[in-house]
């Protein structure tokens, strides 16, 4: 019985090690030529390439795995971190392949799958996914794959290709976080409309992934813009927009002018409006706010300061002291030192943070400070 085991224990070790040793010896390649182009050639590299450029030469025998074993990456100039996409075809499809071989065995998650899954070229992830999509056995995984390729400030230009293999998969759950994925950054529900989406699908098949996230975002805040800035409206895009790629589209169509057509259709609900901006804001809504921070009504001063520390820029120091040095209100000046100049700055004026003079003072020294860095 014991001996079994010993034997089951060192095969299992094998199939570690064999899975295990090409996948490092590659990395450990690449992370060897970096080191070794660095200081080699400027920027560029001889033949005069951007940074990053590089050329690769590839021999491909037809009994490979992904149609060849390809010979390394050429030694053209280049001082930037050689990235798997830039590897010959062959040697990409071979990688990720092994990538897959390792969730298959146990010894990486879908997650993790889906992280390195974005270092390769789009061709190669399709390629490579569509062919070993029904082989991630498990919902969870599957779901938890779509999550991760989904995430960051930089999504991967096969995004939407991926998330088609979610829309169409059997489980329901699957098809749910697709669902949610995709609203992100196109700006639409397709929940329970097959038909829509296959439509959507049919006009945006093929096309650049910023293209159609700029078109989906102009045609969003134009619907908006015609239905009134709706606050609920306003609301509801937000609650489900990606927090980096689908609000940049948003904002460069005029996300911003939306918001501010709602606060001055309704000036009396101005603290309102704000306090569901709150909740959605970031570098873009400062203009927006900083004119309420000398409104006339302390709880819309309240609202904008709220805002203003929420975005946690120190550059909004100056507009803060301005607005303390006009309060005539004395809850909406406790309000600008308290929430707005405290919280920014870290700092506690004492018996002294009610004087504008005393915030001046501190932001001469943080400007004097910032020109010594």
């Amino acid at each position: 019985m014991n001996r079994l085991l010993g034997v089951a224990i060192a095969a299992a070790l094998a199939v570690f090690v064999a899975l295990l040793v090409p996948w490092r010896a590659e990395r450990a390649r690449l992370v060897s030529k970096q080191e070794s182009a660095r200081g080699a050639k400027p920027a560029g590299g001889e033949s005069g390439k951007s940074p990053g450029a590089m050329e690769t030469t590839a021999s491909v025998s037809p009994d490979s795995p992904g149609g060849g074993t390809a010979e390394p990456p050429s030694e053209a100039a280049s001082d930037d971190y050689i990235h798997t996409n830039q590897l010959p075809r062959a040697r990409q499809v071979a990688l990720l392949e092994q990538i897959f071989a390792e969730f298959l065995a146990g010894l990486r998650d879908a997650g993790s799958l889906a992280c390195y899954a974005e270092d390769f070229s789009p061709e190669v992830v399709l390629e490579v996914m569509r062919r070993r999509w029904s082989e991630i056995k498990l919902p969870k995984d599957r779901i938890q794959f779509l999550g991760q390729y989904s995430y960051g400030d930089d999504p991967a230009p096969a995004l939407l290709d991926i998330l088609d293999l979610g829309m169409r998969d059997p489980d329901v759950n699957v098809v749910t976080e697709a669902i949610s994925n995709l609203q992100g950054f196109v700006f639409r529900d397709f929940h329970g409309s097959v038909e829509e989406y296959a439509a959507w699908r049919e006009t945006t098949q093929g096309r650049p992934f910023d293209d159609v996230v700029a078109e989906a975002a102009r045609a969003t805040v134009a619907a908006l813009r015609a239905e009134g800035s709706d606050l609920d409206a306003l609301d509801e895009l937000s609650s489900h927009t990606s927090p980096k790629t689908g609000t940049d589209a948003l904002v460069r169509e005029g996300l911003p002018s939306l918001w501010e057509a709602r606060l001055a259709r309704s000036p009396d609900h101005a603290a309102d409006i704000l306090g569901h901006l709150y909740y959605h804001s970031g570098p873009w809504s400062a203009p927006i706010v900083l004119p309420y921070l000398k409104n006339p009504d302390p709880e819309v001063v309240k609202a904008a300061v709220k805002v203003v520390a929420y975005l946690k820029d120190l550059e909004r120091v100056p507009a803060l002291i301005d607005a303390l040095r006009c309060a005539r209100d004395e809850n909406a000046a406790e309000a600008i030192v308290a929430e707005g100049l405290e919280e920014l700055t870290a700092s506690a004026g004492g018996e002294q943070r009610m004087d504008p003079t005393f915030w001046d003072a501190w932001w001469a020294q943080y400007i004097q400070e910032k020109g010594g860095e």
